[in-house]
């Protein structure tokens, strides 16, 4: 009798097959996991970005301001809010409370050195609209943002220089006062920190017009100040 043939082992060959099936599923889960990782990584490391930027800006801007500032907007009708330490340096380094200033019909405004609108709102200022404004009883009050919003060239130093290129000599006029905003006054009376506005404010302190860019308001900035 011949040998007897040998028949495959085909259950080992499936085992064998199903230990490669797991080990290739196993790595496959690996490579997952590792990936998986990876993103969340990335997506923390991009929510981490988002929070320094928000507590940057907090920095900048909140923070040391009173409890009772307004963290609003003015608005027209409204009171401008005053306290002790909201205060501006004026071009002699002194601090000057803010409501000292407000004995009069004012316009206040807030600009920055580096925002184009705010040079050409100087320029046009010392131009017509300073003498139009003093003939009213009004007086400007031009402040720089705190810390001219996070751009280069903030202070007294960087203020005389742009106030030398923009206005001259006319800007030595007895009721036109510059300045740069300390925090409290900067967070309580532009809370947004929008780098062009302007507020018109009668004797009792009271907004009575508001806009930006004296340059090209200038018409009804005039016909708001002749309804005082």
């Amino acid at each position: 009798m011949g040998k007897p043939t040998r028949q495959p082992n085909n259950g080992r060959r499936q085992r064998q097959g199903q230990g490669k099936s797991k080990h290739q599923a196993a790595k496959l889960q690996r490579y997952k996991n590792k990936h998986r990782h990876s993103r969340w990584i990335d997506y923390g490391m991009g929510g981490l970005a988002l929070v320094v930027l928000i507590a940057v800006m907090i920095g900048l801007f909140g923070g040391s301001g009173s409890s009772n500032q307004t963290q609003a907007t003015l608005s027209v009708g409204s009171h401008v809010p005053v306290s002790s330490d909201m205060t501006f340096t004026n071009l002699s380094n002194k601090q000057i409370p803010i409501d000292s200033v407000l004995n009069k019909p004012t316009l206040v405004w807030f600009m920055d050195t580096w925002c184009s609108s705010c040079s050409q709102g100087t320029q046009y200022m010392a131009s017509s609209l300073i003498s139009e404004l003093q003939g009213a009883g009004i007086q400007v009050v031009e402040l720089e943002n705190y810390k001219n919003l996070g751009h280069s060239g903030t202070g007294i130093p960087s203020m005389v220089s742009f106030i030398h290129t923009n206005a001259g000599l006319k800007a030595n006029k007895p009721d036109w006062i510059f300045g740069t905003a300390n925090k409290s006054l900067a967070y309580a009376w532009n809370p947004k920190a929008y780098p062009d506005v302007y507020y018109l404010l009668n004797k009792q302190g009271v907004v009575t017009y508001m806009n930006s860019s004296p340059a090209s308001t200038a018409g009804q900035l005039l016909v708001a100040v002749h309804a005082l």
